[in-house]
């Protein structure tokens, strides 16, 4: 894939960005531009910030843990081409689930009438959901690291499903059988793991 870099003087500096990528931005305190940004990093940065946003689960966390969890997020994806099946896809989100448990806290919770919810570990289902919304977004939606390895990884991928979708799953098919499995092996704090089509 290939971008066009401006470049542009400033007052005091030199400057690229790439117009296709918005946030992808270099300033520089010379024209020597031996160095380039590295686009197909600052890409999957941009990607993961728009898919934190959409988990809308960011602000349950302690303060400072979105920049871990999106630094987990651009390891994770940058080996997304070494998964070639569900299992090492398995072991890769089981993975990252089980960091995101020992090292992302919720935040401190004020309740009506002084109550206080303290900060607590936070839960393999949580973990779960920002990961299956945000790889469901950058390899999914933006076909990323490439559209053939995109193609291969799909069905790989596990649905976010929480507690409303299930309860909506249950009224609208309340005599069906709805088949899911737990993604750490049972534990009642998993999130339901359904295979996209």
């Amino acid at each position: 894939m290939r971008y066009m870099v401006v470049i542009e003087r400033g007052e005091k500096s030199w400057g690229t960005h790439v117009p296709d990528l918005p946030g992808c931005i270099y300033p520089r305190s010379d024209p020597n531009l031996t160095e380039l940004p590295d686009v197909e990093q600052t890409k999957r940065q941009n990607i993961i910030e728009m898919a934190l946003g959409f988990t809308a689960m960011t602000r349950i966390f302690s303060e400072g843990s979105k920049p871990k969890i999106a630094t987990k997020l651009g390891g994770l994806f940058s080996t997304l081409t070494e998964i070639h099946s569900p299992q090492g896809y398995a072991t890769l989100h089981r993975s990252f689930c089980e960091w995101f448990a020992r090292e992302i806290r919720t935040a401190e919770k004020k309740m009506k009438k002084g109550k206080v919810h303290p900060s607590q570990p936070s839960s393999y289902g949580q973990a779960a959901k920002v990961l299956d919304i945000a790889i469901k977004v950058y390899v999914y939606c933006c076909a990323q690291p490439t559209a053939e390895i995109a193609q291969r990884m799909v069905p790989f991928l596990n649905g976010a499903v929480d507690t409303p979708i299930m309860k909506h799953l249950k009224n609208q098919h309340a005599t069906a059988s709805i088949q899911a499995t737990t993604g750490c092996g049972g534990s009642s704090t998993a999130m339901p793991r359904l295979g996209y089509p």
